[in-house]
This record gives structure tokens, sequence and C-alpha cells, in this order.
């Protein structure tokens, strides 16, 4: 009983939701664990004006399936795009986000929730795995786990140390037990899963999950961006356009200006350039030397005449 109750709700949710909200995201919600998928539903409600569904797909696709047959569709859910949604479903664990609010909030909020794993044997690698050169922190008896790998290392004070960086996975290589117990020893954990978004009903338009990177700072800089190659192709191909106006008045002014400097028939906007004064270079002051005091110069001692004998007869 209580499962047909729960199935009851989940099927009118549905298409009260549809009929409410005018942006729909599926996403898938598989390797995500039950209290995460609770957490992420719990702030994506608190946005306000949005809302989120699980349930079964085949009753949510039941649900759709008599809206579609009803013909009374709102105007913001197109038959065939409704339709295209509805066969997205199939095959993934479902979560259903309905706002009517900025995508880019919603996509905050799935984007924060990274959950890392570790890989299982037999699993493909999705990244690239190098153990770097360096101590370990691992005492000589667990050298088995690096020769299993041919990593070469030395013992170093009782403790290993790998001599050089080695690369352990490639992407799309086939993890065995091996690369399984070094990366437990080092906490590499190769998987890391979130929401995947698989598509966005975006007022009666349907899209994949690129169009929730086109947020307002993404349209400014593609807009900007724009403007430099028109502004470049206009003043290369000299056709002068809005973008190019600005430089091309001010390029014209310089070249009349340089004329006009040139050929000596001077215009008001050259003529305070012609008549300014140039201001000579200032001279530097020769430091002064310091005057050195003067020695006191005796005076010259009187010389006594000699008075001769004969000078008294």
């Amino acid at each position: 009983m209580h499962k047909k109750e729960n199935k009851n709700k989940v099927y009118s949710k549905t298409q009260e939701f549809f009929k409410k909200y005018h942006n729909i995201i599926v996403t898938d919600v598989k390797d995500i664990s039950t209290d995460k998928i609770q957490k992420i539903r719990h702030e994506i409600v608190s946005l306000k004006e949005t809302e989120t569904l699980c349930g079964k797909t085949t009753v949510i696709q039941k649900a759709i399936k008599e809206m579609i047959d009803s013909k009374k569709l709102p105007k913001h859910l197109p038959e065939k795009e409704f339709q295209e949604l509805s066969d997205s479903m199939p095959g993934i664990h479902l979560l259903l986000i309905f706002t009517n609010k900025d995508l880019a909030d919603i996509s905050a909020v799935t984007g924060k929730y990274v959950i890392e794993k570790q890989a299982k044997p037999g699993q493909l690698s999705p990244v690239e795995i190098i153990i770097p050169a360096g101590p370990t922190g691992m005492d000589s008896s667990q050298i088995d786990y690096f020769q299993a790998l041919k990593i070469p290392t030395k013992v170093m004070r009782n403790q290993l140390e790998i001599t050089t960086a080695t690369k352990i996975l490639t992407v799309g290589q086939k993890i065995t037990l091996s690369e399984i117990n070094l990366m437990k020893k080092f906490n590499i954990k190769p998987y890391k899963h979130q929401m995947k978004i698989k598509k966005v009903l975006l007022n009666g338009k349907l899209y994949g999950e690129e169009i929730l990177k086109v947020t307002d700072d993404y349209m400014k800089a593609k807009l900007e961006q724009g403007i430099k190659n028109i502004l470049g192709f206009s003043l290369g191909a000299h056709i002068p356009t809005e973008a190019s106006a600005p430089h091309v008045i001010a390029n014209a002014f310089r070249n009349i200006c340089a004329l006009s400097l040139g050929t000596n028939v001077l215009i008001d906007a050259t003529k305070n350039m012609k008549e300014a004064p140039k201001e000579e270079p200032k001279k530097k002051e020769e430091p002064k030397k310091k005057e050195e005091p003067k020695k006191e110069e005796k005076p010259p001692e009187e010389e006594e005449d000699d008075i001769g004998l004969d000078s008294l007869f």
C-alpha cells in the first residue's frame, strides 16, 4: 500500500511541477550516496522557486505520456521537445530539477559536490596517474608494492624513497590489484563522481549540459572578444565600423598634427605645441668646496740694522 501511495505521489508531482516550472534539468545521480543526494536536494530547494523530484523512471514517463496524449500542454512545453526529454530518462538514476530561477545558481550547487572513489580491479582508468619521486614514508618491508610495478626505489634511513617519477596508469588502461594497492598507500582515488546533467529544457527549447556554461560572465567575455575581432578586421581592411571609428578619428588627428608641425601651418591644436618654451635643463650645481681656515701670517720680524763703528766717527 505504501509503495502505491508513493507512486501516486510521484505521478501527481510530476505533472504539477512540469506545468508550474519553465526550466527543467534531467540529471543522473549514479555512484552518489543517498546522504549526498539528500544534501544536494536540500540545498537546491533552499534557493526558492525550485523543486526536485526522485522516483521510478517508468512512473515519471507515464505521467509525461498522459500529459502529451491530453493535448493540453502549457506553452513552455512543446510536444516534440517534451517527448525528447522523456526519451532521455531511461537507463539513469533519475533526479529532476524544476526551477524558474537562473540556471547558473543550480549549476553552482550541482558542481560543488564531488565524490572521490577508489578503483576496482578490471575498471578502466579515467585519468593518468604518476607517482612522484621522493620519500614515501614507508619502511623497507613494503618494497613489494613498488617492485610489482617496477618503480625504482632506494632505502634511506630505513625508509623507501622513489628515485624516479613513474607513470603507473594511463587513460583507458585496465586497473589491476597492484595499482590499487599502491594507490591506497598514497591515498590516490582516480574516480571522481558528481551529478551529471543530461538534458536541459529551457523555456521550451531542449539543450545539452553545455548550456549551463553560458553565464553572464561567459557572455561578456565572448562579446568583448567578438568586438576585438571586428575591430582588428575593420582596421586591417580599412572598412569603417562603429568599433573602429574612435581609432580612425584618433589616427587622423595625429596625422593632421604631424602635418601642421612639419609645414609650420599651425592650427589651434598645434599652436600650444609650437609655442611651448623648451625648458632648459638645469645645470647641476657643483658642490661648494669647504673653505679652509686661513692661517694667521706672522708679521715679518724687523731686521736690526748693523750699526757699523765707522758711522760713529
